[in-house]
């Protein structure tokens, strides 16, 4: 998910400037993924299956993705995931 974050941003929004911050605990994970781009209206996405993937994926993981992102502004994301400490 982040490479295909990186190369929307760059592809797409244009960005010059992308932040990728990565915390995890015992519990969690979070990743935040933020550009400078042209930004989306994440109510009405392109045509692309990006969004849905990435949703897909987080999903699979029992976890959460929000996505904001404004026309001119840029895009973010941040990806909750539990961590299950059992083998």
């Amino acid at each position: 998910m982040i490479q295909e974050f990186v190369t929307n941003s760059v592809k797409h929004g244009k960005a010059s400037k992308i932040f990728i911050k990565f915390n995890y605990n015992k519990r969690i994970m979070n990743i935040k993924l933020c550009d400078n781009g042209a930004g989306f209206n994440p109510i009405k996405p392109g045509k692309g299956m990006g969004l849905q993937n990435a949703q897909s994926r987080v999903k699979s993981h029992n976890g959460k993705l929000s996505i904001a992102s404004r026309i001119g502004k840029g895009t973010s994301y941040t990806i909750t995931i539990p961590i299950n400490d059992k083998p």
